[in-house]
Parts: C-alpha cells; sequence; structure tokens
C-alpha cells in the first residue's frame, strides 16, 4: 500500500543513524519494518513503518521534555486507526488552519477519515508510545458497514471524497487490544503472500474489536446515567424532606447498591461527587426559604439545624455570604 501518512519528525528531530546513539528503547519492535532514529538534544524518537499490500503499519516511541508540534502531510484520503498506547498527557490533532481536530488519550483509540491536507499531532511531554494503521477505506462494502454506526460518518465521508476530515468517538485500548498489536508486529514477514493475508485478518480482529469496545462503554454509559441520575432525583427528595439531615447513605438502600458504585457512577456521569451535589442542593432550598419569607432562624429549623449558627456557617461558607446579608440584598431587588 502507497505511503499516505509523512510525519515530518525532520521538523524538529535530526536524524541519526543508528539505535545506540539513543537513549530511548523501542517498546515492542515491528518485524521486517523500516526504522528511522531521532535526536536533539534529549528529545528523542524512534519510528518503524511496514508498509502491507492490504494496510500501512507504523509505530512510534518519543520522549520529549515539553509538549511539542510535529507537522503531518497527508496524500491520499485512507481510514486510520490511532491508538495512544502509554502516554503521560494527550495527544491532539490539528488541521492545516491549526484548529483542533481531536485529542486522543492514554490507552484510548480513535479511527480519522484524513483527505490530502497538511495536519499537525501535537505529542505531550514526556514519553509516549503510539500505534497507528491505515487502510482503504474499500475494506467496507456496501452494506457490510452496518453493524458500526460510530464508523458510517467516516466511511460515508471516504465513499463521497469529503474534503473535511472527520473523527470517530473514541474507545478504550486495553489489554486485548495491546496484545492483538504486539502479535502483529511480531509476526509481519515481508515480501510473503500469506503475510497480506495476515495484515488483512487482524486488521478486521481490530475493527470487530474496537466495535465491540464501543459498545461495552456505550452500555456502560447508559447503565451510569440511570444510576447516576436515580441518585440525583433521590437526593433532591431527601433534602425536601430532610434538609440537612439527609444521608447520602440513604442511596444505598433505595438503589439497592453500595456507596463506592453509586459515587462512581455519579462522579463519570456528571463529573462531580454526590457531597458537592447534597451542599448544592442544601444550599438551594435554603435560599427557596429565604425568598419565600422565612427569617434566617426558621430556615435553620426548618432545615433540621441544630442551632442557628450551623446554618449561618453552612450558608457563608458555600453562598460567600451571610443569610443576613442575602436577605438583604433580595429586599433591595423587590424595592
Amino acid at each position: 500500500m502507497k505511503k499516505s501518512f509523512h510525519l515530518q519528525l525532520h521538523e524538529y528531530f535530526n536524524s541519526v543513524e543508528s539505535l545506540s546513539e539513543l537513549q530511548l528503547e523501542p517498546t515492542l519492535l515491528m518485524q521486517h519494518a523500516e526504522a528511522s532514529y531521532w535526536k536533539t538534544g534529549n528529545d528523542e524518537a524512534i519510528l518503524q513503518e511496514f508498509d502491507g499490500q492490504r494496510g500501512f503499519l507504523y509505530h512510534l516511541d518519543v520522549t520529549l521534555e515539553a509538549a511539542r508540534m510535529i507537522p503531518l502531510e497527508i496524500d491520499r484520503s485512507d481510514l486510520h486507526i490511532l491508538y495512544v498506547l502509554s502516554s503521560d498527557g494527550s495527544l491532539f490533532l490539528y488541521d492545516a488552519t491549526a484548529d483542533p481536530l481531536t485529542d486522543i488519550a492514554y490507552e484510548r483509540a480513535r479511527y480519522l477519515y484524513l483527505p490530502p491536507d497538511d495536519y499537525a499531532i501535537e505529542l505531550p511531554k514526556g514519553r509516549s508510545q503510539i500505534f497507528g494503521l491505515y487502510f482503504s477505506g474499500r475494506i467496507f462494502r456496501q452494506g457490510n458497514e452496518r453493524p458500526y454506526d460510530f464508523l458510517k460518518p467516516l466511511i460515508a465521508a471516504y465513499r463521497d471524497k469529503a474534503a473535511e476530515p472527520q473523527c470517530s468517538i473514541d474507545f478504550r485500548v486495553g489489554p486485548q487490544t495491546k496484545l492483538q498489536i504486539e502479535i502483529i508486529c511480531r509476526e509481519l514477514r515481508a515480501k510473503q503472500l500469506n503475510n497480506e493475508a495476515f495484515i488483512y485478518a487482524k486488521l478486521i480482529q481490530l475493527i470487530e474489536l474496537s466495535l465491540e469496545k464501543v459498545g461495552q462503554e456505550q452500555t456502560k454509559e447508559q447503565h451510569d446515567k440511570r444510576i447516576a441520575v436515580n441518585a440525583r432525583n433521590l437526593l433532591a427528595l431527601y433534602i425536601e424532606d430532610e434538609g440537612q439531615s439527609a444521608s447520602l447513605k440513604r442511596l444505598e438502600t433505595d438503589l439497592k447498591l453500595d456507596s463506592d458504585t453509586i459515587s462512581r457512577s455519579y462522579k463519570r456521569y456528571f463529573g462531580t461527587t454526590l457531597s458537592d451535589l447534597r451542599e448544592e442542593l442544601l444550599l438551594e432550598k435554603a435560599k427557596e426559604y429565604l425568598r419565600a419569607g422565612h427569617t434566617a432562624t426558621q430556615t435553620a429549623y426548618a432545615l433540621n439545624y441544630s442551632s442557628p449558627e450551623a446554618f449561618f456557617h453552612f450558608f457563608k461558607k458555600h453562598a460567600g455570604m451571610t443569610p443576613t446579608i442575602y436577605i438583604r440584598r433580595l429586599r433591595t431587588v423587590e424595592e
């Protein structure tokens, strides 16, 4: 397959003759690949590339003292899979106008449709290991892409020769995916007919595995959403019923789940903690009482505080003002 993915390492690194000139060691060896070695100061890179008829494969080891933008030239439309096998940060892909296209975090991957153009990859500070492959979109014949909903926009873009790049949702790179990649790199054979069948079979396996990973995450997200939304709604009712006496432990009984599971699902879905939600709901309930004309003391007891002082301390901490000042501001607005 003709090479169409040109990572312009020479724009930053100097080429060196051999691996012996680097401190960096390859994390895996791609058999019969063409290797190049790069160094600038303490920054180093090893690029291995294998040209197969069914797909072009590459593996990059890199270590950087600071994040670095590397130009990328694409000279033919293909479908790409880009895996960040290990990294100290996220990888970012930019288009020709330096607008961000996508990012890929540690142990994540994405499919890309990249039409011919100039791009740039921002590599993070630290050590990174990246594996990629690209192939003709004709592997998806009309109709056989039906199970791959998350790839349909990319396949359509390839068939239409679209001028705009496309990115899939990202998916997890776990032990199974890493082992598949290791096997591919280990078993590559140069100029052997059965090698092309091997590459094609492994490509299909990686595509099927990515479908499985996407499905697992979508199912997990739905599971997290159900738990998180139920927890939020129940906690709002607890606050309405019990005020500050409302306990997060009650969720375990009502949801029939342990507290760690509930907390993890809530944090993954909403991005905050249940403790933060409890304080937020309690503060909003307190403001509701004060807006309705209750005094600060009446509100304190309505919310089951042991004393007005305890309520005042809570309100000032979370509202940034005392209940008295809040009431005064309400009256000023009304006037």
